[in-house]
């Protein structure tokens, strides 16, 4: 994982982001999404990869305790200053989530936009950790990249500002999208290589970590001639799969 790309993306946020009442509005939304995927409800929860934060307050504000770990201090303060501005009462924590040692075990943990930022061992690992973390009968989500699509981004770019370029590239040999930010101001360029899996590949990791997939849900895709966000996709041609697992 490219830590300075975080850094770098967390700079820039307030550039192409929404205003932050908007953007926890947009969290909250997706997060309900989310637990109305759950058989049952939830108590308390564990966010892996948290950034500013938003996903976590607007999960805390439906209700659920939340404990959310971040590695990037940046991140971090931003997390805080949103966090005394919306008054939610998460539970953030600076750490390796690799290292992460909780005291206590949850019935919801979920890794949005992140998996397949590590090895394959290490992604392993972490699957193993996760079955560690839950509660008997605990659910978890991750979002997978889905090769399928991410092939047909190859040379995509985007203006997201005057000044912000992204564009994305595809590793066929390696199964890999490679996701790519220009800032023309300061003439830095930062980049981000995420292996993306297929159905199978995930079923197979998830049953090795002693876990058992719940369900698989298509996210859905982006119309990039439009830079338009389409809701309803298939499992073919969705951007990621929606994974949800159970102890």
């Amino acid at each position: 994982m490219n830590q300075q790309f975080y850094q770098f993306l967390y700079q820039r946020m307030p550039e192409f982001q929404l205003e932050p009442d908007a953007q926890l509005a947009f969290s909250k939304q997706k997060m309900t999404q989310l637990i109305e995927q759950l058989p049952r409800s939830i108590d308390n929860a564990l966010e892996l990869g948290s950034g500013v934060g938003y996903d976590a307050m607007a999960l805390n504000q439906l209700g659920v305790d939340v404990t959310a770990i971040e590695l990037d201090i940046g991140a971090m303060d931003a997390a805080d200053s949103l966090q005394r501005q919306f008054g939610t009462q998460v539970a953030f924590v600076q750490e390796d989530f690799y290292q992460y040692q909780p005291n206590e075990l949850f019935d919801f943990v979920y890794y949005i936009d992140g998996f397949g930022a590590f090895s394959d061992e290490a992604q392993q690992q972490l699957l193993k950790r996760i079955t560690t973390w839950l509660q008997p009968e605990g659910y978890a989500y991750i979002d997978v990249y889905n090769a399928d699509y991410w092939r047909t981004t190859h040379n995509v770019k985007m203006n997201l500002t005057p000044t912000l370029t992204r564009m994305y590239q595809y590793d066929e040999a390696r199964h890999q999208f490679i996701d790519n930010w220009h800032d023309a101001q300061t003439g830095e360029t930062q980049t981000q290589v995420l292996k993306c899996y297929t159905l199978d590949d995930v079923k197979r990791m998830v049953t090795k970590a002693g876990l058992t997939v719940h369900s698989v849900t298509p996210s859905g895709k982006m119309d990039y001639d439009k830079m338009e966000w389409i809701d309803k996709a298939t499992l073919s041609d969705c951007m990621y799969f929606q994974v949800l697992v159970v102890k």
